[in-house]
């Protein structure tokens, strides 16, 4: 049931790469984040740093975000003598009552001490302790729950969920962690190197404690201790996983979310990577190949059985916390041991009970039906994985470059910043510039590419504010206002080689706002003439789904060429649209101006709405042939263009026939583009067609307004 064979070990891999990702992407993903994350945060008295799933490279549906905000100004120690001066010096309290890996904190500095702290201190015996339970509580904002020690928010764009801990941090390696420390590691994982590395580095406090039964004979928590985390440490651990290591952890992650029966809620991520990093330490390394994967599969699961039959889940750092405290009682373990003996029981096959996994399933099935409808085929149908073929193998040796490309311009674009103000820019501005100054950059192509990148980015966002200001701030004068739109077209025009579509769309719909029509076509040709060389485009999406031709990989993928080079080249994004910065065609106006949400962004498909402004810009010419063949151009722009994109050019279809003159085909678009907006926000809880309003007399009124 858990025998190993090669092809189907192969076959399972290759499987994986739609549900888990493909490997050499995932830890392209994770240099990207933390690059991007050392741009927002670079200089800041807080320090941010990337957690869990998501910084770990995966991009599995339904990976949350998760971040720890450390505080820079405080510094907690168990010998707190060996503060600097210039923190806030707060004890690590321990005593025999604390359970291993929870401490108490004690306020030593209470003038040198935050609001936050502040409003979480607590009297006790003549001392201030900081209360966990007050500390999290006070960065509780709207929209936000409590999550364990962190603040749980939900993005209204995308639904993904984003855990935000706010957490102190410990200089020193803790005691209750020594074990791990001096630790003997008979096969080498993690090497010396590492250990030492990490040990220097410490850990920090989370605030949350430990559980406790209360008065009332149930299960809370101690809002007076706060956990030991040593998430640094853990991503550094996952960092070090090779191929078939990331593979099992990813499969057991899939198990967790799709497959265990645990209507107990104990079983998690977390406990997954716990089980991984045991497993990997007391296993010799040879033993982790992907013509190993269904016993590596099977040596973990086993552990994991062994755990609930004990009761007993032990934190990697520090052995004697047992995580399942608190959370499995004897129903539960009685429960959850048997669903997983049972899954266990039916081998390699209970894997495929995961959705992800659906394409083998059904593969398996489809080879099965064969098998028996050909007798004479000579194959035992329990092994019918022998008659499939891999497509890819989802290892570092197959890697392919377009797939990076992909990775790392999706990467670039999935930063949402809708609402940028100028100051924060600057400041994101400067520490690009100071990032592109420091040693690691000049010699890391992957950090100059995509600081380089974003630097771009960031051009356009303060263009475009320069741009607003100038043509609306009416308290200004007219040579105050000129000197800002002039500024304004310099910034774009400079970032305009950031990629082949959007940089040139901004730019262009800026001087068709400012009325200079015959330089917004040629800044339009400019794009078109990208699309015409025929040198292939990566066309990349917060929205829609993202496509390559074949063309891009013939001539951008294994050329030598940097990232910055393909951008400027071959890759196409978006014309976004924010809400809190509306630069757009005052035409669709009201589109923008329905969403709710003040971070909301529309995004128009660059082809399309490249050829929407064209003809905006001879309608304004009173060139109303052009208009006319634009518009039937931009009407057979349905094929092709994704689903969701269709509502965006019924609206610019209903704006040309505005333009010709053509009232009742123009309702009959808005009318079309309403219904559209509708159906896709049936049984979506977030989606960006939630977020406005989809009445047919907001449309109606649109066009109204555009007739007048």
């Amino acid at each position: 049931m858990w025998e190993d064979d090669v092809q189907l070990c192969r076959l399972l891999a290759d499987s994986m790469i739609n549900a888990v990702g493909f490997l050499p992407v995932q830890r392209l993903n994770r240099r990207v984040d933390d690059i991007l994350s050392d741009i927002h945060h670079f200089g800041s008295d807080v320090e941010v740093i990337l957690t869990g799933s998501w910084s770990e490279g995966f991009r599995m549906n339904g990976t949350d975000v998760d971040r720890m905000y450390v505080d820079r100004k405080v510094l907690a120690s168990e010998s707190p003598e060996n503060i600097p001066s210039r923190f806030c010096a707060v004890k690590m309290e321990k005593s025999p009552s604390i359970p291993k890996g929870f401490v108490k904190l004690e306020l030593l500095t209470p003038n040198k001490s935050g609001q936050h702290i502040d409003v979480s201190l607590r009297s006790e015996g003549g001392k201030l302790y900081i209360s966990s339970q007050s500390y999290v509580l006070s960065f509780m904002q709207d929209g936000g729950e409590t999550h364990g020690p962190c603040i749980r928010r939900v993005s209204r764009q995308t639904g993904t969920e984003q855990d935000d801990a706010h957490c102190l941090k410990c200089g020193h390696w803790p005691s209750d962690a020594m074990e791990w420390y001096t630790r003997p590691r008979h096969h080498e994982w993690p090497d010396r190197s590492l250990v030492k590395e990490i040990y220097k580095k410490g850990c920090h406090v989370v605030p949350i404690g430990s559980k406790i039964i209360d008065q009332f004979g149930q299960w809370s928590v101690d809002p007076t201790l706060w956990r030991l985390s040593f998430s640094v440490a853990e991503k550094w651990l996952v960092y070090t996983f090779n191929d078939t290591q990331f593979l099992v952890y990813g499969i057991f992650k899939l198990l967790v979310k799709e497959a265990f029966q645990d209507s107990f809620d104990v079983l998690c991520s977390y406990f997954m990577k716990t089980l991984m990093f045991w497993c990997i330490e007391e296993t010799p390394r040879d033993c982790w190949k992907q013509e190993r994967l269904i016993s590596c599969i099977d040596l973990c699961f086993r552990r994991l059985i062994e755990w609930v039959s004990n009761g007993f889940c032990p934190n990697f750092f520090v052995r004697e916390n047992n995580m399942f405290h608190g959370k499995l009682n004897d129903i539960g373990q009685e429960f959850l041991f048997e669903s997983l003996t049972q899954l266990y029981g039916e081998g390699w096959r209970g894997l495929l009970k995961c959705p992800s996994l659906e394409n083998l399933r059904n593969a398996l099935q489809g080879a099965r039906t064969r098998i028996l409808t050909t007798p004479d085929i000579g194959i035992d149908i329990n092994e019918e994985f022998k008659t499939l073929t891999s497509q890819r193998r989802n290892d570092s040796s197959t890697f392919t470059e377009d797939l990076e490309d992909n990775a790392f311009f999706s990467q670039i674009e999935s930063i949402e910043n809708c609402s940028p103000t100028f100051s924060s820019l600057e400041k994101e501005f400067f520490n690009t510039v100071a990032m592109l100054l420091g040693k690691e950059a000049q010699f890391d192509v992957l950090v100059q590419d995509t600081v380089t990148l974003y630097q771009h980015r960031i051009l356009q966002h303060i263009g475009l504010i320069f741009l607003y200001k100038g043509l609306n701030d009416n308290r200004r004068c007219a040579r105050f206002r000129y000197r800002h739109i002039k500024r304004a077209l310099g910034l774009l025009e400079m970032s305009s080689s950031g990629d082949i579509s959007r940089g040139r769309l901004y730019l262009a719909t800026s001087l068709y706002i400012m009325g200079y029509f015959s330089k917004a076509l040629k800044t339009i040709r400019q794009y078109e003439e990208c699309l015409e060389n025929v040198q292939g485009v990566l066309y990349v999406s917060s929205r829609y789904p993202n496509s390559t031709d074949d063309a891009y990989i013939d001539n951008f993928c294994n050329n030598n060429l940097t990232r910055v080079e393909k951008a400027s080249m071959g890759v196409s994004y978006d014309f976004e649209v924010f809400r809190a910065m509306p630069i757009f065609p005052k035409e669709v106006g009201l589109e923008i101006l329905l969403e709710h949400n003040r971070t909301a962004r529309v995004c128009f498909p660059p082809r399309p709405y490249a050829v929407f402004l064209k003809a905006l810009c001879f309608a304004q010419r009173q060139d109303f042939g052009n208009v006319s063949v634009l518009r039937s151009e931009l009407s057979d722009m349905f094929t092709g263009s994704p689903e969701s994109a269709h509502s965006l050019i019924h609206v610019m279809l209903a704006v040309c026939d505005t333009k010709l003159d053509q009232p009742g085909e123009a309702l009959q678009h808005y009318y079309h583009a309403y219904w559209l907006k509708l159906r896709l926000s049936w049984g979506k809880t977030h989606c960006s067609e939630r977020d406005s309003d989809n009445s047919p007399l907001w449309y109606v009124a649109l066009l109204l307004r555009l007739l007048m």
